[in-house]
């Protein structure tokens, strides 16, 4: 009987044994697969939440292309480029620089989006700072010159990216008719708020930006703002030179159109010639031309204020032939 009960007793302590070998062998694996398990969850985390991050430049940084690297355009329009920056930690940031060739430009007020936890962009915010996997909408002005004009962009800590614009023309149209020659050309793709945002025309009831026109007429110098759905609640106009405010004077506006009491599609600047000659060389001198002026809204009947904005890259190339019959404009 003892020795049945050593025996039992024996097997019973190696029977335990085993048994707590077995579960830290268990208690081991498990803990090895929780640890790989957790591993790739994190993985698809990364992925999942960070798709946009693609970070294999040769520094510490890399610029990509948000919008078209490389399109055809006209000279003096408004076009936007748009960049993210990736980086080895989402948590840096850094301040991008734009160098735009052959005259051209980059308008203030450039809009950086910083990236959520999911790499999804946050509404812009007027910056100077840019955190990595966001992006950065910019506006670029482009010059005269038919040609490829670049905008280069520079990051510390990465390589410069170069957008191109291939500019095949004028954007100013010269037409002449009998005694009368025009010059013509359509606003930028936006206008600015009081508040300071931008607003594109699409957005309005326009549909379009406003058209300037510039003509010689028998020897008389015009111009003026046309567009269909132009609707002055006011006939007063200020002036914008290079994105700075000048004068105001009344403008005429045309006969109202039949629909409406308001709704005249032109405005024209009063005279005399000479006058308005002076400020046509004023704006073939500029960069940028704006016209502000008080819209009247049918849709909500409101006004608001709206100043379509011209670029005049290559206004002065069609001067000589646009005021050959006008003595003022010379």
């Amino acid at each position: 009987m003892d020795g049945l009960q050593g025996t039992v007793a024996k097997d019973s302590a190696s029977a335990s044994q085993g048994a707590t070998d077995l579960y830290a062998s268990l208690s081991q694996n498990n803990f090895a697969r929780m640890r790989r398990l957790g591993a790739l969850f994190a993985v698809f985390l990364a992925i999942g939440c960070r798709g946009s991050d693609a970070f294999n430049g040769p520094g510490t940084l890399q610029i990509n292309a948000m919008s078209p690297a490389s399109f055809t355009a006209l000279a003096g329009d408004l076009v936007s480029v748009e960049i993210d920056v990736d980086g080895k930690s989402d948590l840096s940031t850094t301040t991008p620089t734009f160098v735009p060739s052959d005259g051209g430009s980059v308008r203030d007020g450039t809009i950086f989006r910083e990236a959520d936890g999911c790499g999804a962009c946050r509404p812009g915010q007027i910056s100077g700072t840019l955190r990595t996997d966001g992006t950065t909408l910019v506006w670029w002005r482009l010059g005269a010159a038919t040609k490829v004009q670049t905008l280069t962009v520079k990051i510390d800590g990465a390589r410069p990216f170069v957008f191109r614009a291939n500019v095949t023309g004028n954007a100013w149209t010269l037409t002449t008719v009998g005694s009368s020659t025009y010059a013509t050309r359509l606003g930028d793709v936006d206008y600015f708020s009081l508040s300071g945002s931008p607003i594109e025309w699409t957005a309005t009831p326009f549909g379009s930006p406003p058209r300037l026109i510039i003509s010689c007429q028998a020897g008389t110098v015009g111009i003026a703002l046309t567009h269909p759905e132009l609707a002055p609640a006011f006939d007063f106009v200020g002036y914008v030179f290079n994105g700075v405010g000048a004068s105001s004077e009344r403008w005429l506006r045309s006969v109202p159109l039949s629909d409406s009491l308001w709704r005249s599609d032109t405005l024209f600047h009063p005279g005399p010639s000479t006058a308005a000659a002076a400020l046509v060389k004023q704006i073939s001198q500029s960069t940028t031309f704006g016209l502000g002026y008080l819209q009247y809204f049918y849709a909500g009947s409101t006004s608001g204020d709206v100043s379509p904005t011209f670029g005049t890259a290559g206004l002065s190339q069609v001067m000589p032939q646009l005021m050959a019959n006008c003595p003022a404009g010379k």
